[in-house]
C-alpha cells in the first residue's frame, strides 16, 4: 500500500429493506473499489470517496461523520452499478 493511495469509505443504511442485500452489494463494491486502486475503509472518516448502500430511495444513513471529497449513494442494482462508473 502506498502513502498516495486513495481511500473510498463504505456506509451502510439501517436495512429496512430485506429484498436488498446491502453486504453482498458491498462486498461487489469493494472488490470494484480495490481493482481501482482504492484502499477501502467501512463506517465514518476521512476519505477521497465514500459509498453510502442504501436499500431504498429514502437514502437514510447518517452521513455525518463522513469527510470525504467525493460521496456516492446507492439505492438499488441500478444505482450500485452506476457507483462503479463513477468510482474512478
Amino acid at each position: 500500500m502506498t502513502a498516495d493511495m486513495k481511500t473510498a469509505r463504505i456506509k451502510f443504511c439501517g436495512g429496512c429493506n430485506p429484498e436488498y442485500d446491502r453486504v453482498a452489494a458491498a462486498g461487489r463494491i469493494r472488490r470494484h473499489l480495490e481493482a481501482a486502486g482504492y484502499r477501502v475503509e467501512t463506517g465514518s472518516g476521512k476519505g477521497d470517496l465514500a459509498v453510502v448502500v442504501c436499500g431504498c430511495a429514502c437514502a437514510c444513513a447518517d452521513v455525518s461523520g463522513l469527510k470525504c471529497d467525493r460521496m456516492i449513494t446507492v439505492t438499488g442494482e441500478e444505482e450500485e452499478a452506476k457507483s462503479y462508473l463513477y468510482s474512478v
